[in-house]
């Protein structure tokens, strides 16, 4: 009879506490030689003080109304944020050590769900310089928004960006993410073990019991 699958696993505890603790350690390796990150946040609210000059004396202008149209031109604000020209002025205004593509890649943006708020984070390898990129692209974002939603001979926008939070001084890495990794590692770890344990052949008599030397358990079973 072939043992079950949990006999195989007791018989062959010591293959998947191996494979296991390899796994745990390549995790751990993997995580100190990654380069710490850090992420800081800085948020806009799309304000909407006219919504719409074109509409503003309307019955349709309101305050629900001119949130909808924040809505659907923040998109397009999201995408604006990632854009290398706007990178390469945040570089130039704040003479960050790094290049406008480097800057752009480091930088996401989202729009928070059913609200007129976008969270602009930049990565970096230093708290404080995240902080410092996260403002000026949040600043520089801002602006190039009001440039565009303020129509030709008005001084008043239909979106106005305003920077309610500024960029914080992230206190710890994001990334890398030790217990991610190491639950990752031992995930994996643990999968190689308990299908190392089930595919490897089995050796003759390895189904032997302790209990009756030279003994199988069904010889036993009509003792």
């Amino acid at each position: 009879m072939n043992p079950s699958f949990f006999t195989l696993l007791r018989m062959r505890w010591q293959l998947v506490t191996t494979l296991l603790l390899l796994a745990i350690l390549m995790g751990v390796g993997v995580t100190l030689q990654t380069t710490p990150r850090f992420v800081s946040t800085a948020r806009i609210f799309l304000a909407t003080p006219s919504w719409n000059g074109a509409t503003r004396n309307s019955a349709e202008a309101s305050p629900f109304r001119g949130d909808d149209f924040a809505r659907s031109r923040a998109r397009s604000y999201v995408r604006m944020a990632g854009d290398v020209d706007l990178a390469r002025r945040v570089v130039t205004k704040l003479g960050a050590d790094r290049s406008p593509e480097a800057l752009a890649g480091a930088v996401t943006a989202h729009l928070i769900p059913d609200t007129v708020l976008i969270d602009v984070s930049v990565a970096d390898v230093s708290a404080p310089e995240a902080q410092r990129l996260a403002d000026g692209v949040a600043a520089e974002l801002a602006a190039q928004i009001l440039a565009l939603e303020t129509p030709s001979g008005s001084r008043i926008p239909t979106v106005e960006p305003v920077i309610t939070q500024t960029a914080d001084l992230p206190e710890h890495p994001s990334e890398p993410d030790v217990w991610n990794n190491l639950a990752l590692a031992a995930g994996l770890g643990l999968l190689a073990g308990v299908t190392g344990a089930v595919l490897v052949p089995q050796r003759p008599g390895s189904a032997r019991s302790d209990r009756g030397p030279g003994k199988t358990v069904r010889e036993r079973s009509f003792r």
